[in-house]
């Protein structure tokens, strides 16, 4: 298994030396180096900086400095996928989460032959670990079994200290498939709160192709900058119809925090709750010009 772990790390560092930082650190090879350290050496190997943990300017260097001293315990429920539903039903209701299917502790206890033939399997635990299946008779069950093992041994917590999910419990929660009504892309509308007043929203397109990523204003202006993947000018994504109830509702639900993004699906007329993030993109993804980072980095108060 090291021996494994290892050579995955040495594959995954081909394109950049610096890489093996972020590489040991996702394989669990850095678990006795502390979050401290750890986040100052992955946050040099990914933009080539030091890490200003003393007086933090840019957004990316306070969700480092977040990390590791804004620890309230609340925040393990929210970044639990399961937890966090009862927060949203007390706060916004529960109208605005995705329908329930089931859910289990491993993944041979799913009923798979009971499951409707579209559906959204995640853990409750992590960050990407997901399956979104659009006709289940041509699902791999026995290629997704495995990837939901591993995913359920997997402490995401050990990979860039994002220290709310170290206590996560592992489980699989099974919800109801969403669609545009037009058949379109999904798409979940990313709102980035700071002191619970929203500032801007992201929306990704073709995000297992292409990756595009459009920047809006509150009043739905596309901004020109960038977080991490290119802008998509060509393509006119339209303001969500319900796009001031998303923006009130998220409020309600991070008022108290200093940062957090709250994810939503609008769909026509109807809003649904996706999931509160703390550190957007663990706090190391790319903003361009440099200087929106600083500007990011101006709304978070610490």
């Amino acid at each position: 298994m090291i021996f494994h772990k290892i050579q995955t790390t040495i594959q995954l560092m081909r394109h950049s030396p610096l890489e093996i930082i972020p590489a040991l650190s996702r394989n669990g090879l850095l678990n006795f180096v502390s979050d401290k350290s750890l986040l100052k050496f992955i946050y040099y190997a990914k933009t080539g900086e030091r890490l200003n943990l003393k007086t933090p300017k840019k957004f990316n260097e306070k969700l480092q400095w977040l990390k590791l001293y804004d620890r309230r315990p609340e925040y393990t429920n929210l970044v639990d996928k399961l937890a966090v539903r009862d927060y949203v039903s007390q706060n916004i209701g529960s109208q605005y989460l995705v329908p329930l299917i089931g859910v289990y502790t491993a993944p041979e206890d799913i009923p798979w032959e009971e499951l409707p033939r579209q559906f959204v399997l995640k853990c409750t635990h992590g960050s990407g670990c997901n399956i979104i299946c659009r006709n289940k008779d041509e699902l791999d069950l026995q290629h997704e079994l495995k990837r939901i093992r591993g995913w359920l041994r997997k402490n995401y917590y050990w990979t860039y200290r994002e220290w709310p999910y170290k206590d996560v419990i592992p489980r699989i929660i099974i919800e109801k498939f969403l669609t545009e009504e037009r058949g379109e892309e999904l798409k979940d509308y990313k709102v980035y709160y700071f002191g619970g007043k929203p500032k801007i929203i992201h929306v990704d397109l073709d995000k297992y192709g292409t990756h595009k990523r459009n920047i809006y204003d509150l009043k739905w202006n596309l901004l020109e900058v960038s977080i991490q993947y290119p802008v998509e000018k060509s393509i006119a994504i339209p303001k969500p119809e319900n796009l001031e109830l998303m923006l009130d509702l998220g409020s309600k639900l991070v008022s108290d925090f200093p940062h957090a993004r709250v994810d939503f699906y609008s769909i026509g007329e109807k809003l649904y709750f996706s999931e509160i993030t703390f550190y957007n993109g663990a706090g190391f993804e790319r903003i361009l010009p440099e200087q929106f980072n600083f500007e990011m980095g101006e709304w978070l108060v610490l």
